[in-house]
């Protein structure tokens, strides 16, 4: 539902609790598509939502430093509204 917009102001806090405990929790699909799937999501939620925004990119950093994987990569590639992450 995250991938699809719908619902965000209750999925993503939920999304949040369970990506702070492992960044590559799988959703449905595959290891980390909870996190593809919230990293792509439109700027201008993010733009209302600030806090939330800097926990996710929070999160995406410490993917990025502890696990470097080409999954995470690909995330972090397509994970346009947290660019630059530094």
């Amino acid at each position: 539902m995250i991938g699809q917009g719908v619902g965000l102001e209750f999925l993503i806090p939920l999304a949040i609790e369970a990506l702070q405990r492992d960044a590559l929790v799988s959703g449905d699909l595959y290891p980390g598509d909870l996190l593809a799937a919230v990293s792509k999501v439109q700027k201008s939620f993010w733009h209302r939502h600030t806090d939330w925004f800097e926990a996710v990119r929070s999160i995406l950093r410490r993917a990025r430093d502890h696990s470097p994987s080409e999954t995470v990569l690909t995330i972090l590639g397509e994970a346009s509204a947290f660019i630059p992450l530094d």
